[in-house]
């Protein structure tokens, strides 16, 4: 569905060379094929809003150790893939993965501060893939044994995000609801909800999850609780109101 935006592939050779040319400034063999000037733009932030990423013309604009990065990722079904430039240190990382639960930005920087004799930070994954992966192959009650005593151990509980707004146990769930396995995906936003009971977009998840499997009605009773602990966000009120279309 998002073929028009996208879709386009490459490999890490030929990602190498469209570094060059971009770190280069557009020049690229010795020859110009785009403006020197062009960059000021492409690489400028064209939003300022609180909390939100600087973004340019196309390029995610971030900083890592006072270093500026110029980045933009990739991905689909079964892989992910990200395209990091350092223009003041004349860097450029490419990042391919068939993985799709890869956390490629945090391998790229990882691989940056080897690059700048910098001791990087441990990589961590979503506690919620390796629950869902545990869950597939052993079933639920495994996977919340897993969960309780890596949550307990302070060394092991490191190796992993926690927190909601990591998406820690919701995003599992929406790829299970990918490969339209709705029983895996609601098992997981009912954990991920016993996890953060008063919060509105883990009821939001169960929901969309039942929305997806044909219960309409306890969709609608988990957009309504959403609604309740959260009445400012729009998405919710919406997605009840296209459940009655």
């Amino acid at each position: 569905m998002h073929g028009p935006s996208s879709t386009l592939n490459s490999n890490v050779l030929e990602m190498t060379h469209y570094a060059f040319a971009h770190l280069n400034r557009g020049e690229y063999n010795g020859k110009r094929i785009l403006s020197d000037s062009i960059y000021n733009r492409w690489w400028t932030n064209t939003i300022n809003m609180k909390d939100k990423a600087s973004i340019g013309f196309a390029w995610w604009l971030s900083e890592r150790n006072g270093t500026k990065l110029v980045t933009h990722s990739g991905g689909d079904t079964g892989f992910r893939s990200m395209f990091m430039l350092v223009p003041e240190k004349n860097i450029g990382i490419m990042l391919v993965g068939n993985y799709e639960l890869i956390r490629s930005f945090d391998l790229a920087a990882a691989l940056l501060d080897i690059m700048m004799d910098i001791e990087p930070k441990p990589v961590r994954r979503q506690i919620g893939f390796a629950f869902g992966e545990i869950m597939k192959s052993e079933g639920i009650d495994a996977a919340r044994a897993f969960f309780t005593k890596t949550q307990a151990d302070s060394v092991q509980r490191a190796l992993y995000l926690w927190d909601e707004n990591d998406a820690a146990l919701a995003y599992p769930g929406y790829l299970f609801m990918q490969q339209q396995q709705y029983d895996d995906a609601i098992a997981m936003f009912k954990f991920n909800l016993e996890q953060f009971p008063k919060s509105a977009w883990a009821h939001s998840h169960l929901a969309t999850g039942y929305a997806e499997a044909g219960d309409k009605e306890s969709a609608r009773q988990n957009f309504r609780k959403a609604i309740q602990l959260d009445p400012q966000e729009q998405s919710f009120k919406d997605d009840l109101a296209n459940l009655s279309k």
